[in-house]
């Protein structure tokens, strides 16, 4: 209220009085306020007095917006989680209807029933998920609609963070080990080391709509990137583990590993075979024609259900035909047996093997030779074979005794002939003296020679009487392999030189050459001709090169 006294006279105009007043709006953005005035004119007015004069009257403002801004109690909530949707209002009138949306770009209402000031809502799981196959989260939306009363007042939209639970993971729906090897499962109801093969497959499942990306089996130390594989021979006995896993369209992965237990298995070891004559009794004879046998082998049980079997077999070295004994005995075995009807005119070959399971069809077998019966000195029927130490079996020379040659040996003259294949399958294993020109090819001018046989088969060794370099030579029914150095320092061989080429001389090596033993020429030496001046004295290969009339052939 304000007050102003004023006068005016004739036809003028006269301002009575301003004020200026802050009218503040109602918390729901609504406001009405009157406007009364009195003002004292005490006046005649037309024939009519006019004194004091009172005005009123009332007006509404413009309405504010006033709608809720909701906040979240987690903006980044576990699907499955509920969280409370808060909604400060501005006036305890307004009630509120709340919407949510996913990724769709469409709204689904909360609540049925208006609402004032908060609302708990559960974050869908299933509905989410479904929408987000390749990911572990996305994006929402919740809208709320401000009312007070029945007038809509507004809208406030915010923006949140869904994440997909930790448990939601793919999940392997089944596995299955098998043995892949026919027979072995039904022999011995477990996996064998080194024999059994696993016969792996797995399946999987999405959740929620996710796909699965890969699969991965790991066993018997490799890894394969499918959903079926089968392994090489298990490297390994005890306890193994078998993995499955897989992974989703969500980058998420899930495994399972089984354990198997693998039996322990060995090939068959044959340790120990020794024979010699004796009598009946098992005695050593010399003379004997008995022989006692002693054997140790091992085989591996496989739970004691390997096969298992032993044999000594014999017969003279002369025939095919053996004669077998089995041998009873523990999957451990060390014993001793004697064999009768061992002659003494003959050697015998004595074999034992050692048979399982596995190598049924391809045994494992030691042999060794027992000599013929003792006799100092034996001769052959028909006079063309002598025996010492032993009974004669075979034309020709026999000696079953340690021997001394104190008076030394004397060796001959190797054949001469042209080297080749057919020359040296003529020549007889023995010792050997050498000259030039004896035999095509000859490694050396000179030697001793070792030449060994058997049939066509032969080798021989040159031993260079100067340079102490030893040479080999060896050839096959078929083919012959020329001589090779296998000791020594290749001999180098001075060229012939020609055309006024002369050594240079001056401390630089002479021109020369050798054989390797890869049968590869090796050049030495600095050379010149007679007409480059004497003071010039290269030094590295580039001088050489670029100076007319030298020629480097290989400095060493």
């Amino acid at each position: 209220m304000f007050y102003n006294t004023s006068t005016l006279s004739g036809y003028g105009s006269k301002k009575l009085g301003s004020h200026g007043v802050v009218v503040y709006h109602n918390a729901d953005g609504t406001k009405q306020f009157t406007i009364s005035a009195s003002h004292n004119f005490d006046i005649t007015w037309n024939g009519s007095y006019v004194g004091t004069v009172n005005v009123s009257g009332s007006a509404w403002l413009n309405t504010i917006p006033r709608a809720t801004t909701p906040t979240l109690s987690n903006f980044n909530p576990i699907m499955g989680d509920t969280i409370t949707i808060s909604l400060p209002r501005a006036s305890s009138a307004f009630t509120h209807y709340v919407f949510h949306d996913f990724l769709v770009g469409s709204w689904t209402q909360i609540n049925q029933v208006a609402v004032g000031t908060s609302l708990q809502w559960t974050v869908p799981l299933e509905e989410y998920a479904n929408r987000i196959p390749n990911a572990e989260s996305g994006g929402g939306r919740i809208q709320v609609d401000t009312y007070n009363g029945g007038t809509y007042i507004g809208s406030k939209i915010i923006n949140f963070t869904a994440r997909l639970p930790a448990a939601a993971m793919p999940s392997i729906t089944s596995t299955s080990i098998a043995e892949a090897v026919s027979g072995l499962h039904a022999k011995f109801g477990a996996y064998v080391q080194s024999k059994s093969k696993l016969a792996l497959t797995m399946a999987g499942a999405g959740i929620y709509k996710s796909t699965i990306a890969s699969y991965k089996i790991t066993a018997n130390g490799t890894s394969y990137n499918a959903n079926s594989a089968t392994t090489s021979e298990l490297n390994a006995s005890g306890t193994q583990d078998v993995t499955f896993s897989l992974t989703d369209s969500r980058g998420r992965t899930v495994s399972v590993t089984t354990q198997i237990n693998v039996v322990a298995y060995f090939s068959p070891r044959l340790t120990v075979l020794t024979a010699s004559r004796c009598l009946a009794d098992g005695t050593p004879d010399d003379e004997g024609e008995f022989s006692k046998v002693t054997l140790a082998a091992e085989i591996a049980p496989v739970g004691n259900l390997n096969d298992k079997a032993y044999k000594v077999s014999k017969k003279t070295v002369t025939s095919e035909i053996w004669t077998e004994t089995d041998i009873s005995g523990d999957y451990t075995l060390s014993t001793v047996t004697i064999l009768s009807d061992i002659s003494g005119d003959n050697s015998w070959d004595i074999k034992f093997t050692v048979q399982d399971y596995f190598n049924s069809g391809d045994t494992i077998s030691k042999t060794m030779q027992l000599s013929t019966g003792f006799s100092l000195v034996d001769y052959l029927n028909g006079g063309k074979g002598l025996a010492f130490g032993k009974a004669a079996e075979r034309e020709g020379f026999e000696n079953n005794l340690k021997t001394w040659f104190t008076g030394g040996v004397e060796t001959v003259a190797l054949p001469t002939g042209d080297g080749s294949l057919a020359h040296w399958q003529t020549v007889p294993g023995g010792f050997y003296h050498a000259t030039l020109g004896s035999v095509t090819g000859q490694p050396r001018p000179s030697g001793l020679i070792h030449v060994i046989r058997n049939e066509s088969d032969f080798s021989a060794i040159w031993y260079d009487l100067t340079s102490r370099n030893v040479y080999r030579l060896y050839g096959s029914a078929a083919a012959i392999n020329g001589w090779t150095l296998i000791s020594g320092a290749p001999v180098t061989f001075a060229p012939t030189l020609l055309s006024g080429w002369v050594n240079y001389g001056d401390g630089f090596a002479a021109a020369g050459y050798d054989k390797g033993p890869d049968n590869r020429v090796h050049l030495q030496g600095l050379i010149k001709s007679g007409t480059v001046e004497d003071d010039f004295n290269p030094r590295t290969h580039e001088e050489c090169d670029e100076h007319v009339g030298y020629d480097v052939l290989e400095h060493k």
